[in-house]
């Protein structure tokens, strides 16, 4: 089944379940709503289609890299791993799972997110086509080029970040009087998702999925790497493609700290 026969079906699927219970204001529901009353159609139904797939795919697949380079750099750096630990075993008590209703109070689990984002961008390069001609550095760049906003030196410029290569996630600590992020401004030093009317409709499931599944596996176990490898030997090389992935698998050993029952 192609990707544009899968979101025909979603879309019949979901027109056909909101005529028996009455709809709801979910995104489809929204996007559909507006391509029906729209007498221009403006929006068409194959920008429908590629909102919607945006949103699965960006929900679904990146998070698992995300979550691969999380545990690879808590790997590599221990300390962060015991306290990301002490801080979900804290919060949790004596119970025998994370729910999404604990996420609220595991602050360093996102500040640990966050820091994974800067050093290792799911999607390097943003494609963006400039709305008028403008001079950068002495280049001129005509209207209707299309540049590549390169995600990766952003969230590594010595000029922005203090220590840029290392694995900080309490850098990402400080917030501005709004509770907003501060590095998270108009200044975009930090925007993994993108920013403005075209970032990703995939950031809040997918930051969820990950957040619940990190919290999870550092509440459930102790990991270690295998006994021939130090933490700064870790090889943490990168793909090259759209998404960046690790090139060598991950290995780590997991020791279980709850009893069988709980799995």
């Amino acid at each position: 089944m192609s990707i544009d026969q899968l979101t025909d079906r979603m879309i019949q699927e979901h027109r056909a379940s909101h005529v028996v219970d009455g709809g709801g204001d979910d995104l489809l529901s929204v996007l559909l709503r507006l391509h029906d009353e729209d007498e221009n159609k403006s929006i068409s139904m194959d920008t429908v289609k590629a909102i919607i797939f945006d949103a699965v795919a960006g929900g679904t697949d990146e998070p698992g890299a995300l979550l691969h380079w999380a545990m690879s750099e808590l790997a590599k750096n221990p300390n962060v791993m015991k306290k990301a630990q002490d801080d979900v075993r804290r919060v949790l008590g004596c119970r025998e799972i994370i729910t999404e209703a604990d996420l609220v109070e595991l602050n360093y689990i996102r500040l640990i997110i966050k820091e994974t984002l800067r050093l290792h961008p799911l999607t390097p390069l943003i494609p963006r086509v400039c709305q008028d001609t403008v001079n950068i550095l002495d280049y001129d760049i005509p209207k209707g080029t299309t540049v590549l906003v390169n995600l990766c030196n952003i969230g590594r410029d010595s000029k922005y970040w203090k220590d840029p290569e290392e694995f900080k996630p309490e850098r990402f600590a400080e917030c501005n009087n709004n509770g907003v992020d501060s590095k998270a401004m108009d200044d975009l030093e930090f925007f993994p998702f993108g920013a403005g009317c075209r970032i990703c409709p995939g950031k809040a499931f997918g930051l969820a999925v990950v957040e619940l599944t990190l919290a999870n596996l550092l509440y459930s176990f102790n990991w270690d790497l295998p006994c021939w490898m130090k933490p700064e030997e870790l090889d943490m090389s990168e793909t090259f493609g759209v998404n960046v992935k690790r090139k060598p698998p991950l290995l780590l050993h997991a020791v279980p700290r709850l009893p069988p029952t709980a799995f």
